[in-house]
């Protein structure tokens, strides 16, 4: 039985970058399938190295005590790109939550909590009002998490992608059953 005591959580940076891409990657490919082309994961990948050279945007990984990837979460300040919700967040109110993963092997033992612990932590010390994230419903316990961790539904796209808007408040607490 896994314990959380054997499970760090660590901000991810230049020196260990390559090891948290290659779990997130994997992911997504699990989950994702075809629906992300080639062109898309060069995209994220140098969109993740850009975001590692800024102050308000962090990913964390959790790993166990041998150092194995089991979860990820990256961090970003909203851009208002999508188009869905443009104008909703005020610039630097929102921060947006997003590649959120724990490996199938490792999950329902309270490893995404202690993620989402550090994202709230990180929204507070950088003053953000909001956290916004946006999920799909084909993705295996994505919206039950975050509902349970307090996050509302602000817009249901549909659509293939089955994609849902969510936010909530940094300073709301949350009982986390999920």
């Amino acid at each position: 039985m896994l314990h959380l005591d054997t499970i760090s959580i660590e901000k991810v940076s230049f020196k260990n970058l390559l090891k948290a891409e290659k779990f997130l990657f994997e992911q997504c490919k699990l989950h994702y399938g075809n629906k992300i082309t080639p062109l898309r994961y060069e995209e994220l990948r140098l969109r993740l190295q850009k975001e590692m050279q800024r102050d308000d945007h962090a990913m964390f990984i959790a790993q166990t005590r041998d150092e194995k990837v089991v979860g990820c979460i990256t961090l970003s300040c909203y851009d208002d790109r999508i188009d869905a919700i443009k104008g909703r967040y005020a610039k630097g109110s929102a921060l947006e939550v997003s590649r959120c993963y724990v490996d199938n092997n490792y999950r329902r033992r309270g490893i995404g909590s202690l993620l989402f612990d550090k994202v709230c932590a990180f929204a507070k010390e950088l003053d953000y009002e909001m956290l916004y994230l946006h999920t799909h419903y084909f993705l295996p316990g994505g919206f039950n998490f975050w509902n349970a961790v307090g996050f509302t539904i602000t817009l249901e796209e549909g659509g293939s992608w089955q994609t849902v808007h969510m936010e909530r408040y940094v300073e709301e607490e949350a009982v986390c059953y999920a």
